[in-house]
């Protein structure tokens, strides 16, 4: 089945593609020049109130003429259309008003030969494999987060006896249970992940939250999730940063300030040499996404 998920425009395509391009997961997931494909694990509650993760190929086409993307699936799921769709509204960014989110920018003080036009946060499928990308890249460079992001969703594709690796991401259950020792990284960074499988065992997925729920109380931006993630701040090796970076691009929070992030710091503190200060303040509640313009000035995709 064929759903057409629209935007206001404008909407900045090659940003968001040459994003997710530079860490997609080989297959996992497959970005191409007009859209990508990704395997979502999308959870059904089994009898003991346990959950089954059921892989589900989806795949995304931009309709620039028609201000959206087609969402295309197999019809066998339609029962998931919901969570299915929700996802990938998310993932895309496709509900925001960009005109409000450019004023933000322009009270902040970028001037307008400096604003990204159609800028979009750049999602992730679920809070889980968000934690695991953001751990992954602590203290590296991005290509070494997605080799070690490559590593953690191969081994476990093979596992369960996928050697073409065109499988979903690795379950909570699975990062939780084992050791991790195929990933040559630092001890605590190991069990920083597998803490994460823990947290995320004893989390209701947002799948679940949504299946047969009234469209109007199924966003993914809902208290359960917000509170489950502000919640991994409890887990040693994962700071405020992370946190930050989960509710970004996991949970598409608007108003994240990476403040504490050292590219944003030299592009603030560039700006206030030139006599040209940023007033962060001045695009709430658009913040996310002056964090993701300075990036993107500064030539940098996080």
């Amino acid at each position: 089945m064929s759903i057409l998920l629209t935007y206001r425009p404008p909407y900045n395509w090659p940003q968001l593609r040459d994003f997710l391009a530079k860490r997609q997961i080989h297959g996992n997931e497959q970005v191409h020049e007009n859209g990508f494909s990704k395997i979502l694990s999308v959870a059904d509650k089994r009898g003991d109130g346990s959950n089954e993760y059921v892989p589900i190929k989806v795949d995304i086409t931009h309709a620039a003429k028609q201000n959206g993307f087609y969402l295309t699936f197999n019809a066998a799921h339609s029962r998931h259309t919901l969570s299915i769709t929700n996802t990938i509204r998310r993932m895309l960014d496709l509900d925001i008003n960009p005109q409000l989110i450019e004023t933000g920018l322009r009270n902040a003080g970028l001037p307008e030969n400096e604003i990204v036009s159609g800028l979009r946060i750049p999602g992730v499928a679920s809070g889980f494999e968000a934690g695991c990308r953001a751990i992954l890249g602590q203290q590296v460079s991005v290509t070494a987060a997605v080799n070690k992001v490559n590593q953690l969703h191969a081994f476990f594709a093979e596992q369960n006896g996928v050697y073409d690796l065109v499988f979903r991401f690795p379950t909570p259950d699975e990062v939780a249970s084992n050791d991790l020792l195929f990933l040559k990284m630092p001890a605590a960074r190991r069990q920083s992940l597998i803490s994460l499988g823990k947290f995320y065992q004893h989390c209701e997925p947002l799948a679940a939250l949504e299946n047969d729920e009234p469209s109007d109380t199924a966003g993914l931006t809902n208290t359960a999730e917000l509170t489950n993630t502000a919640g991994l701040i409890n887990i040693k090796g994962i700071g405020p940063w992370t946190v930050n970076y989960v509710l970004l691009r996991a949970i598409g929070e608007s108003d994240i300030w990476l403040d504490t992030d050292l590219v944003i710091k030299q592009q603030l503190a560039k700006r206030r040499e030139q006599g040209r200060a940023i007033n962060a303040e001045l695009a709430a509640p658009w913040r996310s996404y002056l964090t993701l313009n300075l990036w993107r000035l500064a030539g940098l995709s996080h």
